[in-house]
């Protein structure tokens, strides 16, 4: 009697349809690496959008920006262009209720964070160097959001016998504008913090509106690292010329 080691037909048909998902599976990993390739070199290498001696203000703003910054830019690039989220809220010190749609027809400069965020108070008065330079050209309100709660030596002081809950926020952020010595216009979003979660400004974000209410740049959240302010500067530049 003779025996086969050949398997039967309806076997070899069955062996087919593993080995066909084992290439289709392979296949699927190639495109992503290729994929993941393709944009890890856009982040480390961002390409110019208009001819040379033409610069846009994104090109020139991420130009010499973190790694981290220019991935968070890039994925945040289908804001530009949409209507910023409205903003209504009080000022710090006053009370007096200031809206986004109050600027219809101005510039704006929207600048979320709070001084329980060392990577925020770490860039204060850089901020307020900043403010200082176009709030001329633009008009600049920052939006005290929720707080991390890092512990910034700096403000312990000042801190000192303020609630540390939630009904403190408004005095923190009173005494932190003066501790830093920040005079833009602040305001203090809601308790339930619908205006950070608008913009998803958690911890902190930079964002630029434009004269008809429309997201114009959004330089991201500037975490783990720190918000390049000379390449901000330079959009802002570009931009309010």
């Amino acid at each position: 009697m003779r025996f086969s080691n050949a398997l039967p037909r309806s076997n070899r048909r069955r062996t087919r349809v593993p080995r066909l998902s084992s290439l289709l599976v392979i296949a699927g990993c190639v495109a992503f690496v290729v994929a993941a390739v393709f944009l890890l070199d856009r982040f480390l290498n961002p390409t110019e959008s208009r001819a040379e001696g033409q610069p846009d203000g994104r090109s020139a703003a991420t130009k010499g920006m973190a790694t981290m910054d220019r991935m968070v830019l890039y994925f945040n690039l289908s804001k530009d262009g949409y209507a910023a989220p409205s903003l209504d809220l009080p000022e710090v010190e006053t009370g007096k209720r200031i809206s986004l749609a109050s600027f219809h027809g101005r510039p704006v400069v929207l600048l979320f964070g709070s001084f329980g965020c060392d990577l925020f108070c770490a860039q204060a008065r850089e901020l307020e160097k900043l403010y200082q330079k176009f709030k001329d050209r633009a008009a600049f309100v920052f939006v005290y959001v929720a707080e991390p709660g890092h512990d910034i030596p700096e403000l312990r002081t000042a801190f000192a016998g303020v609630d540390p809950g939630p009904a403190g926020r408004r005095e923190r952020a009173r005494l932190g504008r003066k501790a830093f010595g920040m005079t833009m216009p602040t305001v203090l979003d809601t308790d339930d913090f619908a205006t950070m979660l608008a913009y998803e400004a958690a911890p902190k974000r930079f964002v630029c509106v434009d004269k008809e209410g429309h997201i114009a740049y959004d330089a991201g959240r500037g975490v783990p690292g720190k918000w390049d302010l000379a390449a901000i500067e330079r959009y802002l530049n570009q931009w309010l010329n």
